[in-house]
């Protein structure tokens, strides 16, 4: 039997084939491999963009540390079907420790694919609580849409919305706005006067009777969670309908102000979440790609970082427990996952987009 042993064993080491999973990871000897099936066409292609941007700003800064890692990318098209055909390419590759994908929606075909498996799934950008479970083998890199509520009912508040119109669309991060929402309204004293889902992708054909029923409805406000087509719809609808009252989006809108869809001085007043960057790491970002970083891409250059550190000087814990041994802070502060695999601390605050 020895004489087949070394010739293995040396194959293992030429191959450097590692296997990550949330129960365990090894210390590797060679480059860390990681895959990331993210969004690079249709719908997410920009955010998907901001994503590869911060995974390779980590890649070149990891290099610098000595900690190699390499990078196979698959493209989604932001299609729930993609994300569980990327996870299976991932695996086929033995590549186990995948980042993606970039949207809460296209999560649940992920995890389906990744339950029975060694995959663990690094979500740098999801943030909807109906993907929170140990079960589920994801690690979160952003802090989760539940710590928006406050924030936005200091703003409802501040401003006396009283009367909101909620409209969302109908996947898992819609609905988990919807709650977000109406829980807040519930907190001002104020009363939902109208809420409504559309298909994701179908903006344009059903946004425009949507606004038209918010405005007949008497909303003070509209509370908005879908894709970043949607302010462009809003911004034009509401306009044309003479509309005066603000709409509060979620974090996509700045999105479409970067992209030139909506300009900051639309006659709209919009308003969203933002959470706080370190400008250091909007300086080093800047300097390498000439332009200011999204959440998308802080979020996931720490991420990798952090991973991939812990990962190089793991003692064979899970991966949660060594990420969480490295007590490491980065662009958006410290970094540290609870049982579930979300991120605890940081925080959320609302801005003004639109003068």
């Amino acid at each position: 039997m020895k004489k087949y042993l070394l010739p293995v064993l040396l194959v293992a080491v030429f191959l450097g084939v590692i296997i990550y999973s949330t129960n365990k990871v090894e210390s590797p000897k060679n480059v860390i491999r990681f895959g990331a099936v993210i969004s690079q066409s249709s719908y997410a292609a920009e955010d998907g963009e901001e994503v590869k941007s911060g995974l390779e700003l980590a890649k070149s800064d990891l290099a610098k540390e000595g900690i190699d890692v390499s990078i196979e990318y698959y493209d989604d098209s932001t299609d729930p079907k993609k994300v569980a055909t990327g996870i299976q390419y991932m695996r086929s590759k033995n590549i186990n420790v995948i980042f993606g994908p970039i949207w809460s929606f296209l999560a649940d075909a992920a995890v389906g694919v990744a339950k029975d498996s060694d995959v663990t799934l690094l979500g740098p950008s999801m943030t909807s609580e109906l993907l929170s479970s140990p079960s589920n083998k994801m690690l979160f890199g952003q802090i989760k849409n539940e710590h928006k509520r406050v924030p936005l009912e200091e703003w409802m508040k501040a401003n006396n919305i009283k009367k909101p119109a909620i409209l969302i669309s109908q996947n898992n991060w819609g609905v988990n706005h919807t709650d977000i929402f109406t829980r807040a309204t519930k907190n001002v004293g104020g009363t939902v006067v109208m809420s409504d889902a559309l298909g994701f992708g179908q903006e344009a054909e059903s946004l425009p009777a949507l606004i038209l029923k918010a405005k007949m409805s008497g909303a003070d406000a509209i509370l908005w969670a879908g894709s970043n087509d949607g302010e462009v719809i809003f911004v034009r609808e509401m306009s044309k309908l003479g509309m005066n009252i603000p709409l509060f989006t979620d974090e996509e809108v700045l999105t479409a102000v970067r992209k030139n869809m909506i300009s900051v001085n639309s006659p709209i007043k919009i308003y969203t979440w933002e959470r706080p960057v370190s400008k250091e790491f909007a300086e080093k970002y800047k300097a390498y790609y000439g332009k200011l970083p999204s959440h998308y891409a802080d979020s996931s250059y720490d991420m990798m970082m952090v991973t991939a550190r812990a990962i190089n000087s793991s003692n064979g814990e899970n991966l949660k427990d060594a990420i969480n041994s490295l007590s490491y802070t980065g662009s958006t502060g410290l970094y540290t996952l609870d049982e579930k695999g979300d991120r605890v601390g940081g925080s959320w605050h609302v801005i003004q987009v639109t003068k």
